[in-house]
């Protein structure tokens, strides 16, 4: 804090320009502050919950149940019955069903089907299908599609990080032009402004026309309203700016203000060489996520052909006495064979068939978004190219004008040229200045495209 304080101090003394003192906010300190204070950058964490909370639900299919049945009647006075179970019941993966539990009956009226032993009498069962079931349904079909969805949900929480981030990273190189634009104004207008002063004087003196101090005049006025202009255009771009990054997540309250500044120096930016040996990536990001959900289409058609078949699922059940279990090979069970088949499987039929379509449609969206993504990847190489030419062209031009500025002004002070002619030099320099300046910011926001056309922006969360 003390450093600060002293730093802004100095700041005052050393300069009357608050430019002098902005503190640099460099491109990749942005970032940081947008991945760690963005309220929406935040809520990409729910995406792994969210799995995490299907996974769970998909296994609890798989879950022990427990239960319990009472039943009892009284009439005038008599017990008909009484019956009552309780049991647990195991489901496992291929599709057994194991089951133990205790059953006991009572009463006059009671079924004599349903008479037990006086002490109760326990059960041990298993019931598992032989043909619809045995190698696949609903419970695995559900556990296998939730365990894909992690992937899916990181795929998810990667691409739209990767738009954010070109959103955010758009808006701080605009930012850069329009910060770097408000100072060639303002640097423009004070010489404009310290030109008028000088011819003014000169003017008392008798050796300037009232025409030059008139000339000189306008330039400042010209030079003002340029100045308001870019003025306008940096409120509008940190206004923007602010929209990423804040305090904290608890204060939302903007960073940036007129203390901040955009780095100066561009990233890194791609050889333009180098622009026909890169390859468009067939891995990207969406292409990836249409891949899981074909395979959780798979899933889906694999449990629809299973359904295709009839229903034959056996049951068998050891029965005890009491507390306890004859041998196993005594004649105490109770089993069972149960069967249903629709006659013509439309229903079924339609489901494969409709699965089927699923796939297909699905397929030809991944070609076409396939198709459009590379599209997408070559207009941001072809931008980046004319950019990168067109950068170099007007840094020359604005090397040039600069020379011709130069000397003009020498020939202004050997009298051979006017004020009118340096002013029209100085203007088309400083237009030249602001051109460049908005192509260096062009070409970094191009870069940014085509890493985010090939989902390589190199940031993560």
């Amino acid at each position: 804090m003390e450093k600060r304080i002293i730093w802004w101090i100095l700041c005052g003394i050393l300069t009357h320009s608050n430019t002098f003192c902005q503190e640099i906010l460099a491109d990749t300190a942005f970032v940081n502050l947008v991945l760690t204070r963005n309220p929406q950058v935040k809520q990409l964490l729910l995406f792994s919950k969210s799995a995490e909370s299907e996974i769970l639900d998909a296994k609890g299919g798989f879950d022990p149940k427990i239960y319990g049945n009472y039943d009892q009647k009284l009439f005038n006075g008599s017990q008909y019955y009484t019956e009552a179970e309780y049991g647990i019941k195991i489901p496992t993966w291929y599709g057994i069903e194991f089951k133990a539990a205790y059953l006991q009956s009572s009463g006059i009226f009671l079924n004599p089907e349903q008479k037990l032993p006086k002490s109760g009498q326990p059960v041990l069962g298993i019931n598992f299908p032989i043909i619809q079931g045995l190698l696949f349904d609903e419970r695995r079909a559900q556990v296998l599609k939730s365990r894909t969805l992690p992937n899916f949900y990181n795929l998810e929480r990667q691409i739209f990080l990767n738009d954010f981030l070109l959103e955010a990273l758009t808006s701080y190189w605009k930012w850069q032009f329009a910060h770097s634009q408000f100072k060639l104004t303002t640097d423009a207008f004070e010489t404009s402004k310290s030109r008028f002063e000088n011819i003014r004087k000169l003017y008392v003196l008798g050796d300037r026309m009232a025409m030059d101090t008139l000339e000189a005049f306008i330039q400042v006025q010209d030079r003002l309203l340029l100045l308001n202009d870019a003025n306008q255009e940096l409120n509008a771009a940190i206004l923007k700016v602010n929209s990423f990054i804040f305090d904290s997540l608890t204060l939302l309250k903007p960073i940036v203000n007129s203390n901040y500044a955009p780095t100066e120096k561009p990233i890194k930016t791609l050889e333009t060489k180098n622009e026909t040996e890169l390859i468009f990536n067939s891995n990207h990001l969406i292409l990836k996520q249409y891949e899981i959900k074909l395979d959780q289409l798979a899933i889906d058609l694999k449990l629809k052909k299973e359904k295709l078949k009839p229903k034959l699922n056996l049951s068998y059940n050891f029965l005890g006495d009491g507390f306890s279990f004859p041998s196993l090979l005594s004649d105490n069970y109770k089993w069972g064979i149960n069967f249903s088949s629709p006659v013509l499987f439309r229903s079924e039929r339609a489901g494969t068939q409709l699965s089927k379509i699923k796939i297909e449609t699905t397929q030809l969206q991944l070609s076409q978004k396939k198709i459009e993504l590379e599209n997408k990847w070559r207009n941001s190489q072809s931008e980046f190219a004319n950019i990168a030419q067109q950068l170099e062209l007007i840094r020359s031009t604005t090397e040039n004008y600069k020379k011709l500025l130069q000397l003009e002004i020498k020939r202004f002070e050997l009298g051979e040229s006017s004020f009118f002619l340096i002013n029209s030099r100085e203007t088309k320099f400083l237009e030249s200045q602001i051109k460049l300046a908005k192509f260096q910011s062009e070409l970094q926001i191009a870069q940014i495209r085509i890493l985010n056309a090939q989902s390589t922006l190199p940031f993560s969360f």
